[in-house]
């Protein structure tokens, strides 16, 4: 009814920005001063559009909403054109049309190796909306990659080398992924080289320690699901690499 619509920038508008504006800010008044009496229901809700001044420039929209709310007196029946949902039809829900654009990994990682810890994570992210829950994804993202890492030096037998070589330094995430670029006692590809180098400089990587540390440990890294996406992209040839049998 209000000419809105939702696309993957944002909310497109149909109307006049100014009108919309005015509308808009009347609306938020209105609810500020505990006026909303004034649209309780769906009759009420039209007729305060309607008193507004504001209208979509988008008929079609307005008709449909019509027709949905069951408030068209005439009976019009939508064109050909518009979809409307069929009562009989099983409805499916958005995660399902969307599945691959709302995970995080749009391909779930192939496993070669028996890494239960990691499976299980990789289970808990396939039931998020990375969408709607960005930071958690990227916390679970954080949580894998530190797995996988974990993973790879228990199953090639690395653990021993490894901790000879922190010596006196904290076991941590990024020492671990600086010890797998430097010793290169597990084969690298040129990607996985370039991942690993943004993962502990991060001046010329799309994704980063810092940032997925962000994630986990404050809140100064609010984030978007495509943000995570991105990163998790970015992590997938390492992450295939760290989990492949020796």
């Amino acid at each position: 009814m209000l000419g809105l619509r939702a696309t993957e920038r944002g909310i497109a508008l149909s109307g006049d920005p100014e009108a919309f504006s005015r509308f808009f800010e009347a609306t938020i008044v209105k609810m500020g001063n505990r006026g909303t009496r004034v649209f309780n229901t769906v009759e009420d809700a039209k007729d305060w559009v309607e008193k507004s001044g504001y209208l979509p420039t988008s008929s079609e929209k307005s008709k449909l909403a019509d027709f949905i709310q069951k408030t068209d007196a005439k009976g019009d029946q939508p064109s050909e054109e518009e979809e409307i949902d069929d009562p009989k039809k099983p409805k499916k829900s958005s995660s399902q049309v969307n599945r691959r654009k709302s995970k995080v990994f749009p391909l779930r990682l192939d496993l070669q190796i028996a890494l239960p810890k990691l499976e299980s994570m990789l289970g808990e992210i396939e039931k998020l909306d990375v969408m709607r829950q960005a930071n958690i994804s990227g916390v679970m993202l954080r949580c894998v990659l530190e797995l996988a890492a974990d993973g790879a030096l228990q199953k090639r037998g690395l653990m021993k080398e490894y901790r000879a070589w922190l010596r006196e330094r904290e076991d941590t995430l990024k020492n671990r992924i600086q010890w797998i670029k430097d010793e290169k006692r597990i084969p690298l590809d040129r990607d996985t080289k370039r991942v690993l180098g943004g993962l502990v400089d991060s001046s010329q990587a799309r994704v980063s320690l810092e940032s997925l540390n962000g994630w986990v440990h404050s809140n100064w890294c609010p984030t978007h699901g495509e943000i995570v996406q991105v990163k998790a992209a970015e992590l997938t040839p390492l992450l295939q690499l760290l989990v492949s049998k020796p």
